[in-house]
């Protein structure tokens, strides 16, 4: 599974109300996400979130609250739930995508990190109902482990100190990383940090992490679908 990719998707959710019930559509694509839910849904969680959960289709900002991507197996996606990297920034901005690490690298680099500690609070205050609590301990669990990986890397790109990174691979990865360590720390610039730690790092971590969390809860998905009827599905986009 890869990270999503540092770019901006044309993705907005609209809500209406239909006889009998609440219509969801989040425009993506390839292919965009329709639902109908019950009406009582409406007072028990925010609509508008339907697709964050929902582990038919990815999500992400800045028209989505947040980043989700997986891969799909049979007709669900093994969901995870992404923190914004350091390296996140807005096309046409100066250093967009990041070539140098200088002041305003660390400048924006440090906004994502507030935007990630930002989407943890908001997800762990955020209204579900109970059959759903599976799913949103999943992925706030998935969104506060990516957070502290990018205040790893802040850490190690700007002052060199490894030793965030070390701790994180000794608590999810056994065996195998001493490679890896020897490079980290033999790194010379904070350019090469940042590259190493973005991807033969993070990589290892996301691998040794999804493997001990386990899969996206699909059966909690299965149970609140039926509770509220949830009635959803993907449409193709034109090309």
């Amino acid at each position: 599974m890869k990270t999503p990719e540092l770019r901006i998707l044309f993705v907005f959710v609209c809500c209406s109300l239909l006889r009998g019930g609440q219509h969801i559509f989040y425009r993506n694509y390839p292919e965009s996400y329709s639902a109908t839910v019950d009406d009582s849904l409406a007072s028990r969680m925010k609509l508008q979130l339907l697709p964050v959960f929902s582990p038919l289709i990815d999500t992400a900002p800045p028209q989505s609250p947040y980043f989700t991507a997986g891969e799909r197996r049979d007709k669900f996606n093994d969901k995870i739930m992404f923190a914004p990297q350091l390296e996140f920034c807005q096309h046409g901005e100066p250093n967009c995508p990041p070539t140098v690490v200088n002041d305003a690298f660390f400048r924006n680099a440090a906004a994502n990190l507030q935007k990630g500690r930002k989407q943890v609070e908001d997800l762990t205050r955020e209204r579900v109902p109970e059959s759903l609590e599976p799913v949103r301990r999943f992925l706030l669990d998935n969104l506060k482990t990516a957070v502290k990986e990018e205040e790893a890397r802040y850490k190690y790109i700007k002052i060199g100190d490894v030793t965030p990174l070390k701790a994180m691979l000794d608590r999810y990865c056994t065996i195998g990383q001493e490679d890896l360590i020897r490079r980290l720390e033999d790194a010379p610039d904070a350019e090469t940090r940042r590259e190493l730690s973005w991807h033969d790092w993070h990589n290892a971590i996301l691998q040794c992490y999804t493997e001990r969390i386990g899969k996206y809860p699909e059966e909690a998905w299965k149970r609140f679908v039926r509770e509220y009827h949830v009635r959803e599905s993907l449409v193709p986009e034109p090309e």
